[in-house]
């Protein structure tokens, strides 16, 4: 089952998508990601919840292992080469998700 927030949100860019060729604005990509990634970052979204966290503060990174994409959600002041946190900010969530069952198999906080 798909969320309403994720339906919601394809619609709503077909519909901006569909307007903004028609008049020839000008469009700019700004992010673009696959639908796998985009699976395991909403299996990661519950461990945010969970821990209250302001998703809107956080930069999402993903890192592949053989078995595992690693969701971190970290500072946008740091650069996704960087390890531990920015020091003064908020502290960072990374969530393993499994790449077969797309279940959350650890979640630790970033220091």
């Amino acid at each position: 089952m798909i969320p309403k927030m994720v339906v919601g949100a394809v619609g709503a860019t077909l519909f901006l998508l569909g307007g903004a060729m028609s008049a020839e604005i000008p469009l700019r990509v700004v992010a673009s990601i696959s639908g796998n990634h985009l699976l395991a970052i909403q299996a990661a979204l519950p461990e945010i919840a969970a821990r209250k966290l302001d998703l809107s503060r956080y930069q999402v990174t993903i890192v592949e292992t053989e078995a595992s994409l690693v969701i971190l959600f970290g500072s946008p002041k740091r650069h996704w080469e960087e390890r531990g946190n920015v020091s003064g900010d908020q502290l960072g969530l990374e969530v393993e998700v499994d790449k077969k069952t797309n279940q959350v198999v650890r979640t630790d906080y970033i220091r």
